[in-house]
């Protein structure tokens, strides 16, 4: 009797550990939930939530019925309905204030058959929480973009990065574009050649900064005229200091109009003919002041002089042995003809 006694049991125990062994897979089945923080540029904190669903040996589906976040804050990337397969996760984002310092995603879920369509009995509830987070997120200071015209038509473009991550920036202008990657707190200066007018200067999608343009800084030397004079020449000799910007010079003497460019660090010397006008005027490009070159004719040049107080004088003078060679001619003439009466 004790034997029998003894089996039965020996074999209802089996039973049970069996069932039990069995039903293990099932028990265990649940959400399982993971989450990270990082500090966002608009002081809040991005949460990265992932629900996963693991293998219970049932190949079961997971089915999320129920998100309950923390702090009222919604989850974007996954909801109510959501099916994982199993040992896959799906991926969602919650922002919080930047003074959190801790923060949990509550999920219900059902399992389902390995097709997904015929739903089990088996519900899981669990928490997953994000904590020790340093509850210090602040915005970040704006990057900075400052421009300074130089003489030779460039524009140099000044970028600050202050804030806490890395930022590539952008700048633009007419037939120019280029990018800068500027690690935290760092800052550089881009060269905008000449020309590229309106320039602007952009974090992602985000206007930094614009500049209308390049402006004439005050302390750039001008170009200067001076003339060089011959009895027979004039030259007008046209510099562009060095550093500036190509000029154009329009050289106007009397009815004589010129025009000749000057690269920086030049002298060109445009020839003209020499006249009654002493004094050219010399046209620059760039918004430069006019200058005026002077001919002044050597007072050592041979022959009459062409201006002066004693032309008239000379004039006279001339007028009048042009008159007396007239007088003697006729005088001569007449006594010619008388000798030769006498001599008849």
């Amino acid at each position: 009797m004790k034997r029998a006694w003894k089996r039965l049991l020996t074999i209802t125990g089996a039973i049970v550990i069996g069932v039990l062994a069995t039903a293990t897979p099932a028990l265990a089945c649940h959400p399982i939930i993971t989450g990270e923080a990082t500090c966002q540029a608009n002081g809040t904190y991005r949460i990265d939530w992932q629900v996963g669903n693991g293998d219970w040996g049932d190949h079961w589906k997971q089915k999320i019925i129920e998100v309950t976040p923390d702090l009222g804050g919604p989850v974007t990337g996954f909801g109510v309905g959501t099916m994982i397969n199993i040992n896959s996760t799906v991926n969602g984002v919650q922002y919080v204030p930047g003074n959190t310092t801790e923060v949990f995603l509550k999920i219900k879920s059902q399992w389902y058959d390995s097709t997904g369509t015929h739903a089990t009995n088996e519900i899981q509830e669990r928490t997953g929480w994000v904590t020790h987070i340093p509850a210090n997120c602040t915005p970040e200071p704006n990057p900075t973009a400052t421009f300074r015209s130089n003489c030779d038509g460039t524009v140099n473009a000044h970028i600050t990065n202050p804030g806490r991550s890395e930022a590539t920036f952008t700048v633009t202008g007419t037939g120019f574009t280029k990018n800068v990657t500027l690690a935290s707190g760092k800052e550089t200066d881009v060269t905008v050649p000449s020309g590229a007018g309106k320039i602007t200067v952009k974090k992602g999608a985000t206007t930094v900064n614009e500049f209308d343009g390049w402006i004439k800084p005050a302390d750039c030397a001008p170009p200067t005229a001076i003339g060089e004079s011959t009895c027979d020449g004039f030259w007008v000799k046209v510099t562009n200091p060095q550093g500036g910007m190509p000029v154009d010079a329009t050289v106007t003497y009397g009815t004589q109009v010129k025009k000749v460019t000057v690269a920086p660090g030049k002298t060109e010397a445009v020839e003209l003919s020499p006249s009654s006008k002493t004094d050219a005027t010399v046209d620059f490009s760039n918004g430069w002041p006019s200058a005026t070159a002077t001919y002044a004719k050597p007072a050592d040049c041979p022959g009459l002089p062409q201006t002066g107080s004693n032309t008239a004088g000379y004039i006279g003078t001339g007028m009048g042995m042009v008159a007396l060679g007239t007088i003697v001619f006729f005088l001569a003439r007449r006594r010619f003809v008388q000798l030769r009466r006498l001599a008849q």
